[in-house]
């Protein structure tokens, strides 16, 4: 009865709505190349729990993971992603770290976590600078709206002369940072 009323459009649509979130094609899980596919997994940061999503996504192609292989290609992932420069990349974009460079080793885990809070640093700061572009844009359009004769209109320009000087300061803390961080990697 489901079926009838749904048509083949509305059967596509419950089909890719079912299987959407699929971690893996029918394609990928038949290929069978667990190792590629957790050398891929490790290299984006996925924890060990993402082998339990690809269990899910292949069990309707009759196909299980080879944990072997997933857990050995993970690692050789994460040797990527546990880096000092990742860290940076990763905290500069506020991503969310799980942890996994422990898998590799305590020093792995230590120089990714000290690229990452680095790049919490510079994320923190290019949060402001938006903040401050968003009262620009606020102060900009208020000070649009005033005739010139206005007595407001002097105070908004100064306002806006000082976020405009504030963010200055903070895309200059930005790339003292970032050039702080090269210098350091160097030493």
């Amino acid at each position: 009865m489901l079926l009838n009323s749904l048509g083949k459009a509305g059967i596509a649509a419950f089909t890719i709505f079912l299987y959407g979130c699929a971690t893996l094609s029918t394609e990928e899980c038949q290929r069978g190349d667990w190792q590629s596919i957790g050398q891929a997994d490790g290299a984006a940061g996925q924890s060990m729990g993402r082998i339990d999503e690809h269990t899910r996504a292949c069990r309707r192609a009759g196909v299980y993971p080879d944990i072997e292989a997933y857990t050995a290609g993970r690692v050789l992932g994460l040797r990527r992603f546990c880096t000092y420069d990742n860290g940076v990349d990763q905290g500069s974009t506020n991503r969310t770290y799980n942890r996994v460079c422990t898998a590799v080793s305590d020093v792995a885990e230590a120089e990714f976590l000290d690229g990452y809070e680095f790049g919490q640093q510079i994320y923190g700061i290019n949060r402001r600078i938006a903040e401050i572009d968003g009262n620009i844009r606020d102060t900009r359009e208020l000070l649009y709206a005033k005739k010139p004769e206005d007595k407001e209109r002097y105070q908004l320009e100064r306002i806006l002369e000082g976020l405009e000087n504030q963010r200055a300061d903070l895309r200059v803390e930005v790339r003292l940072l970032r050039q702080q961080g090269r210098v350091a990697r160097v030493q």
